[in-house]
């Protein structure tokens, strides 16, 4: 089975959960959906990261599922949600996915994120300290659930 990890990261967070899940399975198939040359069709298996700012992913990350919807759902599909704030997952997963690429996938979870306040402008550190309360760069990634995942998603291959 041949995987690709396709993602997208504005600050650098999801692309650090990639690069650690990159090396943990070996995926030499990497691509920013930013810069995507490859198509989907010449792979069996999609892992997709994605990160969450206030309960939405990106405008970009969207446009990319809707392009790709039908091709994604021939494959097997897993999508990996980063966010600092991991509160109302089933909430955030109805608001940003259609019903069929729900049903359809492995799984679509958080598994945390974090931000790094240096790399935020003005208007995002503002929204980081209303809606996270947050002051200071924060980082949580649940490493374990996400190995969990990882091992999840074989074995449903």
């Amino acid at each position: 089975m041949k995987s690709v990890i396709y993602y997208y990261s504005k600050h650098g967070t999801t692309k650090k959960i990639v690069d650690y899940v990159e090396g943990k399975l070996q995926i030499v198939d990497v691509f920013d959906i930013n810069t995507m040359p490859e198509n989907i069709k010449t792979f069996d298996d999609v892992l997709l990261f994605t990160p969450v700012y206030a309960g939405n992913i990106p405008r970009k990350v969207k446009m990319f599922i809707n392009e790709n919807k039908n091709d994604l759902l021939d494959r097997n599909l897993s999508i990996f949600l980063c966010g600092a704030n991991t509160k109302d997952e089933q909430k955030v997963i109805e608001m940003n996915f259609h019903e069929t690429v729900i049903k359809h996938a492995n799984f679509i979870k958080y598994i945390g994120g974090g931000f790094d306040f240096d790399k935020l402008n003005f208007l995002e550190k503002l929204a980081v300290r209303i809606i996270a309360k947050q002051k200071e760069s924060k980082e949580k990634i649940d490493y374990e659930l996400l190995d969990s995942l990882l091992k999840k998603r074989l074995d449903q291959q």
